[in-house]
């Protein structure tokens, strides 16, 4: 088991990581989503559901910098973010690769939503959550 230290340093590590990827991706999202499209070869999409998904990436990304100054208090951030994301694995992600559906872009996301799961595994303190005081 990893002493407390260690892992308030993967926290900092994984809100850096958050505050880095999601503000920019979110931003780019609402603000520039074709941008983003012809970055990864995705088809256009209704911006409704990329200004929804923008706008909380960005803020998980701002809620993951106020997260650096108290890293123990925004883990329930981290545990939504863990939640979505494997949900969003098992639930699309696995059954559309598996029916053969596999362009560019798909295969990336799954990538970067898998980097996120490995370090919220890695960085949440679960001893800390799921003790009862």
């Amino acid at each position: 088991m990893e002493n407390s230290d260690t892992k308030m340093k993967w926290l900092i590590i994984l809100y850096k990581y958050n505050v880095v990827t999601l503000i920019s991706t979110g931003l780019v999202l609402i603000f520039i989503p074709d941008v983003f499209n012809a970055i990864l070869g995705i088809p256009k999409q209704d911006p409704y559901f990329y200004g929804v998904v923008g706008s909380v990436w960005f803020m998980f990304g701002i809620l993951s910098f106020l997260g650096l100054r108290s890293p123990v208090k925004f883990v329930p951030v981290l545990m939504l973010q863990l939640g979505y994301k494997l949900i969003w694995l098992v639930f699309i992600a696995l059954p559309t690769l598996m029916d053969g559906f596999h362009p560019f872009y798909s295969i990336f996301l799954i990538i970067c939503m898998l980097s996120y799961v490995v370090l919220d595994f890695k960085a949440i303190p679960f001893h800390m959550v799921f003790t009862v005081e």
